[in-house]
């Protein structure tokens, strides 16, 4: 099980802490999906992974904004419990996280919208970790790391750590830390990743 608590931060904003007992490719993305299906908006969050035996697994935080006007009308109890719930369904290996979008009648955000407006995407080699540090700088918009995890599942690249950070003037600056096959990222791998974040599959 994952071990899920939170903290009300304001009327419309709460934090979260996660931790996975075992962490793959594509355990973030999983969580993305559980957030953006209940209408959450990511304003900052930190994915830390450590290996103990072996085995690695995430410590993850999140601040979350309720949507605007929501659809529903749960209290921040109800839908930090229903939250912790989702997730918990979402991260066994039998759940497809894309169906689960289906389930709820929730599109994945368009690539070409998410990056319609001018952005940086810039990557470079991390000296000594084995990691790839990919940034991204763009007018935030909602769904934007639901899209980025997204890609970087369906590319089976691994995420060992982010910063995610969206400034006072509404600027999603995210860095993230990324693996291949326990390698960095090659230069066509990085061309690649690029490619499909600014147009999709």
């Amino acid at each position: 099980m994952i071990q899920f608590q939170w903290e009300l931060i304001s009327d419309n904003r709460f934090q979260i802490r996660i931790r996975t007992p075992q962490t793959l490719v594509g355990t973030l993305h999983r969580l993305c999906v559980a957030m953006y299906v209940m209408g959450l908006n990511v304003i900052s969050g930190n994915v830390l992974t450590e290996v103990e035996d072996g085995v690695a697994f995430t410590h993850d935080n999140f601040v979350l904004k309720t949507p605007d006007r929501p659809e529903t009308h749960f209290s921040i109890n109800e839908s930090t419990a229903r939250l912790g719930a989702l997730m918990e369904s979402v991260l066994h290996p039998s759940s497809d996280p894309d169906a689960l979008l289906g389930e709820h009648n929730v599109t994945p955000p368009d690539p070409e919208v998410i990056f319609a407006l001018p952005h940086k995407i810039d990557f470079s080699n991390a000296t000594g970790s084995g990691l790839t540090r990919m940034y991204i700088e763009t007018p935030d918009r909602r769904g934007l790391l639901l899209h980025i995890t997204r890609i970087l599942a369906r590319m089976d690249i691994n995420i060992w750590n982010a910063v995610i950070l969206t400034t006072d003037t509404g600027i999603a600056e995210d860095t993230l830390y990324l693996q291949y096959e326990g390698q960095m990222l090659s230069v066509a791998m990085q061309h690649q990743l690029r490619e499909r974040l600014e147009h999709g599959f």
